[in-house]
């Protein structure tokens, strides 16, 4: 979501409003939408002031279900996404998998989900990697010839 913009464009296309300008002309000198000027003139005309409303967050669908998150989160700590998105449908909580993702984040939990079975490493673990060529040698170079 963008920011609103600042109160002094907000003035100035007013004042040039009910200084006798069309909207759409305003909108044009000011580099803004004709739907942002026609908005800005309801809200100024609606409130008396330029100032932009409160923008409220929505509130999260499961923020009524923490306690039972939190619950299932602990007795299944490395459930999956998905898993956790089934496990809450059969308690009868219907979310989709990226609100579970978003709540999930609003309450610190972090996530590193490897396959079952295998451990969670540092990038790069494995070595080298499998199915290039390796690089000659300097050794290999010089008998070659083409060192130096």
């Amino acid at each position: 979501m963008g920011r609103p913009y600042s109160e002094d464009l907000r003035r100035r296309i007013v004042a040039a409003i009910e200084g006798g300008l069309s909207r759409n002309v305003a909108a044009a000198r000011f580099g803004v939408s004709v739907s942002c000027a026609v908005k800005l003139m309801q809200h100024f005309r609606r409130t008396g002031t330029v100032a932009p409303a409160a923008r409220v967050r929505k509130p999260f669908a499961l923020a009524g279900h923490e306690d039972l998150v939190r619950e299932i989160v602990a007795n299944g700590p490395d459930l999956t996404l998905d898993e956790l998105t089934e496990e809450l449908a059969r308690r009868g909580v219907q979310t989709s998998r990226s609100g579970v993702n978003r709540f999930l984040n609003a309450l610190g939990f972090t996530l590193k989900k490897v396959r079952p079975g295998r451990r969670a490493g540092p990038s790069g673990c494995c070595g080298r990697a499998r199915g290039l060529a390796i690089s000659p040698t300097i050794l290999e170079l010089c008998a070659a010839g083409l060192h130096r």
